[in-house]
């Protein structure tokens, strides 16, 4: 019976991702009838599916870092503010979407720039505020950071190997 309840959840963490999903690629490919057949074969790809069997939030960052692309060059401000958050939000999930920052750099914007790196602070010390020790938890986050490499003797292989220049 307990079986149940994970389909349920399964089914809605997948409308979650396909339906938001459908809708930017509807706005990217300007809803011709590559949509909804990119969007049923993104969802049901082996690639999806693992992730989120695995619970792996990467198909939000996938989702932000979509907002970003489409509605990045908008006359709207407001919307050219809320692509630029999203990409914030993408980073702050997973690190990777930050490099996407590069599309800004390349025209110059500074503002934009400074803007996204305030983005991505305040959403990265948001959640510190709602833990036990509030900001103190930063430098209990940079030891954990410190620790991590160090366990690994340096090494990021894991096997003690060191391919440092000094």
């Amino acid at each position: 019976m307990h079986f149940i309840y994970g389909i349920v959840l399964y089914s809605l963490h997948l409308l979650l991702f396909a339906v938001p999903l459908s809708i930017l690629i509807a706005k990217y490919f300007k809803n011709t009838g590559l949509t909804a057949c990119f969007t049923a074969l993104l969802v049901i790809s082996g690639p999806f599916i693992a992730a989120a069997d695995r619970g792996n939030c990467v198909v939000y960052a996938l989702l932000f870092t979509l907002i970003f692309f489409i509605y990045r060059d908008s006359d709207d401000h407001t919307v050219s503010e809320l692509s630029l958050l999203s990409l914030a939000v993408a980073a702050n999930i997973k690190i990777y979407p930050a490099i996407f920052i590069l599309l800004i750099m390349k025209k110059k914007n500074t503002y934009k720039i400074i803007r996204f790196i305030i983005y991505s602070l305040v959403l990265f010390m948001c959640p510190l505020f709602f833990m036990k020790g509030h900001l103190s938890n930063i430098i209990f986050w940079a030891k954990n950071l410190v620790s991590f490499s160090l366990m690994n003797n340096g090494s990021l292989f894991g096997d003690g190997s060191n391919l440092s220049l000094v």
